[in-house]
């Protein structure tokens, strides 16, 4: 590891001493839309949750192309309500559509009450993943420097337990960091059509952040569950907000863990969280 952070100093100080030379120019432009390949999509089955790719994107979030099969997730809403345990699921898909289709009104779906909300008729199809692409120069990817990553929500993860991901999700794109981002954690990703048109969407839960700024110690933003009478606040969120997966990490108390703790619990019990903005680099120039 010293050999190798060695040779990048080197690296480093010669690209600056090219530059001085004129040698090379200050800015380089963006690398040239490559030729697109043919690729596969697994539908989800990889285990794979990162990886580089080459096509020309700004970055973006789309389902798996595999959906899960009827036994598992009815498509009628009223029945999938039962499995996932949901009773608002229909009312909040209900308040996401009117959204959708009056995006040009300053009113919004929470003023409104639920009859005058379009109903929804379609089947839902649950899908357990979605794929983010975005701009990861820092990153092992393409030439394009781009990244695709998978953001999973499944009921049994490699059999050992529920997997449910955190996300960014955003909010004001206008501010930097995280000042203009959200943490979710997804209970369902799913779709449905209204009129003609898919609609892309997740089931999340809200985390809220604490503070104003990263924690002073740790250097890392302060989040927590957005608790309203009890219970988590949860939305039915569209695909466009969301960025790219997060990582969460517990702020641990004085007192030990049970010897049986399962991990994949850790988001249900530890009531304080830090956005680990050490994940990878891209996370780092994210969560400033």
């Amino acid at each position: 590891m010293l050999l190798t952070n060695q040779r990048l100093d080197k690296l480093t100080a010669a690209h600056a001493d090219f530059i001085s030379h004129g040698m090379l120019p200050v800015d380089r432009s963006a690398p040239p839309v490559p030729f697109i390949l043919d690729t596969i999509d697994d539908g989800g089955a990889t285990n794979m949750d990162a990886e580089p790719i080459d096509d020309y994107v700004t970055g973006n979030v789309i389902l798996a192309r595999t959906r899960e099969l009827p036994k598992q997730y009815p498509g009628n809403i009223n029945d999938l309500v039962v499995v996932i345990n949901q009773p608002r699921f229909p009312d909040l898909i209900c308040h996401f559509l009117f959204d959708q289709l009056n995006r040009d009104i300053t009113v919004s779906s929470s003023t409104i009450t639920l009859d005058k909300c379009p109903s929804i008729k379609s089947l839902i199809k649950v899908y357990y993943s979605a794929i983010a692409t975005f701009y990861a120069p820092s990153d092992d990817s393409g030439i394009c420097g781009k990244c695709r990553e998978r953001i999973r929500s499944t009921p049994l993860w490699r059999r050992k337990g529920p997997r449910q991901d955190c996300a960014f999700v955003v909010e004001d794109d206008g501010q930097p960091g995280m000042k203009g981002l959200s943490v979710v954690r997804v209970q369902l990703f799913f779709s449905f059509e209204h009129n003609g048109v898919t609609y892309p969407c997740a089931l999340v839960e809200w985390f809220k952040k604490v503070g104003r700024g990263p924690d002073k110690e740790v250097g890392m933003w302060k989040v927590k569950p957005d608790i309203v009478n009890g219970e988590c606040e949860i939305s039915v969120l569209h695909l466009d907000t969301f960025l790219r997966a997060v990582h969460l990490l517990p702020i641990y108390g004085k007192d030990y863990l049970p010897i049986d703790f399962h991990f994949s619990y850790s988001l249900n019990i530890f009531d304080l969280f830090y956005v680990n903005k050490f994940a990878d680099h891209h996370s780092h120039k994210i969560c400033h």
